[in-house]
């Protein structure tokens, strides 16, 4: 039980730290990023969903690629 709360954590704090940086990007304070998150699955079934609030394609392409999450690795553009 403990390694599964361990990994809850780790993967909430990875989150907040995520998020802080697109705080920083100004995509939230813009609001532009309704929503992101993931899945707590740690193996490669586990997947992410953001919603974004934009005027294009091509901007929610940008976002993303530029997202802190993809650049870190965590997750992959689909």
């Amino acid at each position: 039980m403990a390694s599964i709360i361990n990994k809850i954590f780790k993967v909430y704090i990875k989150n907040i730290t995520i998020l802080a940086k697109h705080y920083n990007r100004g995509v939230v304070q813009e609001g532009k990023l309704i929503l992101a998150g993931r899945t707590l699955n740690m193996d490669p079934s586990g997947m992410g969903i953001v919603i974004l609030e934009v005027d294009s394609e091509e901007e929610a392409r940008e976002l993303m690629e530029n997202d802190p999450a993809v650049k870190e690795g965590i997750f992959h553009i689909a």
